[in-house]
């Protein structure tokens, strides 16, 4: 929302007037007010130790008024004839407390020590024997006669005081005591001496109705404040006193934080939540009393005790109001002084500056079109680069290519001459061959004329046999020898015969075979010339291809080198239109700097326009 200037001025003037004021009385009001808080506690200390001053002197009198009348010669007396008059009266089996008892004791003596208890405000005075009896007592209740010692009151107040008070003067705290109905007794005791010898003890029970008038003196206090006693026994935190506002009584338990730091000796004060869940002030502080482990608490409520404090808080705010409310004034008036002046001015620097807007607003947005013109421009040429780059790379790749296969085609035609000259050698090798089987053919051919001659000499062997076995029949017995040898010459030329036939059926498979070498040898030898010329059509055929891939490698390096200089001028005309697209881009930017500044200026002046 959007102030005006009278507005403004007087939220001005009440920061500049008042500001100083309010921090100033921010500060008075809040030391003040601590101030007041202190001496809300002080007062509440002040009134607990006043209090508890009194108590310790309360019991610090009864103490020394005892220890008095112990060393007494008159109650020294008193105790030898009472203490007499019990154990006669024991004896006779007659009844202690009785009319005749009364009877029988000295009246002056008697009498003086009920009108020491009637000065004193004591509950009872009482009189035990070492032995424990309680041979007198001013209020004559169920307690005269027994034996504290062994009997029923062994752990009564009384019966604990008179085990302390043998070794030298002492208090116990307040606990229900039966012969006095029940109610809380406290009891202090001191030893009765006779001629430096322990006889017995005197003890005073201490009524409750001084201590209680003296915490219910309420001169000084509040409204809502009061000041009680606690004491801690056998481990059990209670009342001492009664209280009049918060009703309670005493022996009833009653313990907090601030009560045990009391009890353990410790003094103070705090602010704590009450049981009614209302803030309370709260001081503590623990009582001298030997024997006794008593303290003194005080309370009040926070509401009461701060009632000054909020007072001065009211006073303060509303003072500060009403001056807000003059300074408020003075700078409305202040406003419309120095308003009406500023209005024709503003008027003017409003209508001059729409004008240099809407003049703005046109070069804005030829600006505009000029950069997506020169961002266009630079896209298109980014796009021109990568394809550039691309074709540049894929020209490497091609060189790459053309250079490898030219290794392969070497390669080629190494393995091309290799294979050339290995079927040479097989050629010149085969030859050899067709010469060793011709040599063999006519080997095998020597080998049937010989063959031919053994069957020859076979057949003329066999007529030559023939005609020895003519001549041996001719010869009678003379030429059996001979028709023999002829048998066995005859068999012989058969069977060369026949070897000679089976040499000659092998010569000519021999020789088969060897015509179809002959024959195989020429094919062999036609079927490697044409190898060699395939393989010499090859070798320059892989020639060729050399020397079209070495053409095709230079071609695709030349290639190359002209797409890498091409993009090198892309990427020049790129960083050109980039530079050309950044000039753009600040112009347009200070044009709009300067649109804002004149819509900042256009805006000022309406604002002004609207405050005056």
């Amino acid at each position: 929302m959007k102030l005006r200037l009278s507005a403004r001025l007087i939220g001005l003037f009440l920061l500049f007037g008042l500001g100083p004021l309010v921090v100033t009385s921010i500060m008075i009001n809040s030391q003040a007010g601590e101030a007041l808080r202190r001496v809300s506690f002080e007062k509440m200390v002040t009134a607990t130790h006043l209090q508890s001053d009194q108590i310790e002197l309360y019991f610090h009198e009864r103490r020394n008024e005892l220890t008095a009348l112990s060393l007494n010669r008159v109650l020294i007396q008193s105790f030898d004839i009472f203490h007499e008059l019990f154990h006669q009266f024991v004896k006779t089996n007659k009844k202690i407390g009785s009319p005749e008892w009364v009877a029988a004791l000295d009246s002056g003596l008697a009498a003086w020590l009920e009108k020491r208890i009637a000065l004193t405000g004591y509950h009872d005075l009482l009189l035990i024997d070492e032995d424990g009896h309680v041979v007198y007592s001013v209020a004559r209740e169920s307690d005269l006669g027994e034996n504290v010692q062994i009997g029923n009151l062994k752990e009564s107040p009384l019966g604990q005081v008179f085990a302390k008070a043998r070794q030298g003067l002492a208090m116990q705290d307040f606990m229900p005591y039966a012969p006095s109905k029940g109610e809380f007794a406290a009891f202090i005791g001191a030893p009765v001496l006779k001629e430096g010898r322990v006889v017995g003890v005197v003890a005073l029970q201490l009524p409750t109705e001084p201590v209680d008038k003296m915490l219910r003196e309420r001169a000084g206090l509040g409204e809502s404040e009061e000041i009680y006693m606690v004491g801690k026994l056998n481990g059990v935190t209670s009342y001492r006193s009664n209280r009049s506002i918060k009703e309670a009584k005493i022996g009833q338990k009653k313990s907090d934080e601030w009560i045990e730091k009391a009890l353990n000796g410790e003094s103070g004060h705090a602010i704590k939540t009450g049981s009614t869940g209302r803030r309370e002030l709260v001081s503590y502080a623990p009582l001298d009393l030997p024997g006794l482990n008593w303290a003194i608490i005080g309370t009040r409520d926070a509401d009461e005790a701060f009632a000054e404090v909020d007072n001065l808080h009211r006073f303060v705010w509303m003072l500060g109001m009403a001056l807000a409310v003059v300074v408020a004034i003075v700078g409305w008036l202040f406003a419309r002084s120095i308003g009406r002046p500023l209005s024709g001015a503003v008027n003017v620097i409003t209508t001059s500056a729409t004008q240099i807007a809407a003049s703005i607003n046109e070069q804005e947005r030829i600006a505009a079109q000029q950069a997506a013109s020169v961002n266009q421009t630079n896209t298109t040429m980014d796009e021109l680069g990568a394809s550039a780059k691309q074709s540049a790379e894929q020209a490497d790749s091609a060189a790459n290519g053309a250079r490898l296969a030219l290794e392969l085609a070497q390669q080629g035609m190494e393995r091309v001459e290799e294979t050339l000259g290995s079927i040479e050698g097989a050629k010149e090798r085969v030859a050899a061959i067709a010469q060793q089987i011709l040599r063999l053919s006519e080997q095998t051919g020597q080998i049937r004329d010989i063959t031919g001659l053994v069957s020859d000499f076979a057949n003329e062997t066999k007529m030559l046999a023939m005609n020895a076995a003519v001549e041996a029949v001719r010869a009678g017995e003379h030429g059996k020898g001979f028709s023999v040898l002829a048998v066995e010459t005859r068999k012989l030329a058969d069977e060369s015969k026949r070897s000679a036939g089976r040499i000659n059926g092998l010569v000519g498979e021999i020789q088969k075979a060897t015509n179809a070498t002959v024959m195989a040898t020429e094919e062999g030898s036609k079927t490697m010339e044409q190898g060699i010329l395939v393989a010499r059509r090859t070798s320059e055929a892989f020639q060729s291809v050399a020397e079209s891939i070495s053409s095709a490698a230079e071609s695709s390096q030349q290639i190359s080198m002209n797409v890498r200089q091409q993009a090198v001028a892309i990427r020049q005309v790129v960083d050109a239109m980039q530079t050309i697209n950044i000039g753009a881009k600040e112009n347009a930017s200070g044009i709009a700097q300067i649109k804002t500044g004149i819509g900042t200026l256009n805006d000022a002046a309406r604002m002004l326009k609207d405050l005056v």
